[in-house]
């Protein structure tokens, strides 16, 4: 929808957001905290302490109402989809190793690169001032009222 801050026509609108991005975080996986819900992980016995980053893809929607000549306000709420199930520094708790046939070791995991379990969810509210107001518009807010 047509939204001009400042404008008495048009004072509101609202809007969908939606893009691609990359995420950073630390991450630290302690296998003796797994093993306090699934004694018969994969994960080792030594701690992992590393640096992550990973692809995500953010969507939302947000409304943005103008308060006067210079000032607006915004919410927006964003869902961020991440493709590591390392964020919350469990990455797959519930994978194990098992005998598989002929004796070899077979990896019993329940996530991957699509289908994990991180998600983080953003709730904002934004301000928004104009900082130039004078008789020649600038070229940022120009329009046809």
């Amino acid at each position: 929808m047509k939204y001009i801050l400042g404008s008495a026509k048009t004072p509101f609108t609202s809007y969908v957001t939606a893009g691609i991005g990359v995420a950073y975080f630390p991450y630290e996986m302690d296998p003796a905290f797994i093993a306090s819900f699934n004694p018969d992980h994969n994960k080792g016995n030594a701690l992992v302490k590393e640096s992550v980053v990973t692809p995500t893809f953010p969507f939302g929607i947000g409304f943005k109402y103008t308060l006067g000549q210079r000032l607006g306000i915004g919410v927006e709420y964003q869902m961020r989809k991440l493709f590591s199930d390392k964020l919350d520094n469990l990455d797959d708790p519930l994978a194990y190793e098992t005998a598989g046939p002929n004796g070899t070791i077979e990896e019993i995991t329940y996530t991957d690169m699509i289908h994990n379990n991180d998600w983080s969810g953003y709730l904002g509210i934004h301000l928004t001032y104009k900082i130039y107001i004078g008789k020649k518009a600038c070229p940022a807010y120009e329009s046809k009222n």
